[in-house]
C-alpha cells in the first residue's frame, strides 16, 4: 500500500531523493534535468512510500508574486512546485495526483495560488496531468528553435542576439515593449 505524507528533509530522505533524481535524468524525459544535490532539495516535501521506500516525491517553495501576470495580482502568496516525480513502475496509479492533492491540502490555507514551470519531452501527457487531474489552468508556453548550427568546437560563439519582445498587459490594456539581450551577457 502506498502511503502519501508530508515529511522533514532528513539526510536519509535527501539521499533517496538525489538517487531518484538521477533515475529521472536517465529517463531522458525532461529537457535540462540534472541530478539534484542536497542544496537543490527543500521543504515542504511530500513523499509516496511503498513499504517505507520512497517511490515518488513533490517539493516546492512559497513566494510572494511581485509582478502582475494574468490572473495573479502583485502581493499574492503563491506556492511553486519545484519537482514532482514518480518512478516509472509506479505511474498510472494516481500517485502523482495523490501527492498533488496532499500538497494542495497542506498549502491551500497559506497560498492563494499554486504555480508550476516545467519542461518535458511529452508535453501532451504533462498538460493532461496538470489540467485534467490537478485542476490547474494552462497559462502560457515557451517555444524555441535554433536558427543556426552550434559553433564548431573551439570556435568563438556569436555575440548576444537582440530580441524585441512585445507583451500585452491585459490589466493595463496596452502593449509593453522591451529589448532584451539573449545569452549570458545581458548588455
Amino acid at each position: 500500500m502506498i502511503e502519501i505524507g508530508r515529511e522533514a528533509l532528513t539526510d536519509e530522505t535527501a539521499a533517496r531523493l538525489i538517487a531518484l533524481s538521477a533515475l529521472w535524468v536517465e529517463e531522458n524525459c525532461s529537457f535540462g534535468m540534472v541530478k539534484n544535490s542536497r542544496d537543490d532539495l527543500r521543504e515542504p516535501l511530500w513523499t509516496a512510500r511503498d513499504n517505507g521506500v520512497i517511490v515518488g516525491y513533490l517539493f516546492g517553495r512559497f513566494y510572494r508574486q511581485e509582478r502582475r501576470i494574468s490572473g495573479i495580482t502583485p502581493g499574492s502568496e503563491c506556492f511553486e512546485i519545484d519537482e514532482l516525480y514518480v518512478l516509472p513502475e509506479y505511474r498510472s496509479q494516481r500517485i502523482g495526483g495523490r501527492l498533488f492533492a496532499a500538497m494542495e491540502a497542506d498549502v491551500g490555507t497559506r497560498a492563494a495560488f499554486l504555480t508550476l514551470t516545467t519542461s518535458t519531452k511529452d508535453w501532451r501527457k504533462m498538460l493532461r496531468f496538470y489540467t485534467e487531474n490537478a485542476g490547474m489552468t494552462f497559462h502560457n508556453a515557451f517555444f524555441f528553435k535554433p536558427t543556426a548550427p552550434a559553433p564548431a568546437k573551439g570556435a568563438a560563439a556569436p555575440g548576444p542576439k537582440k530580441l524585441l519582445l512585445t507583451a500585452f498587459d491585459p490589466f493595463a490594456g496596452e502593449a509593453l515593449d522591451d529589448v532584451v539581450s539573449c545569452g549570458a551577457n545581458r548588455g
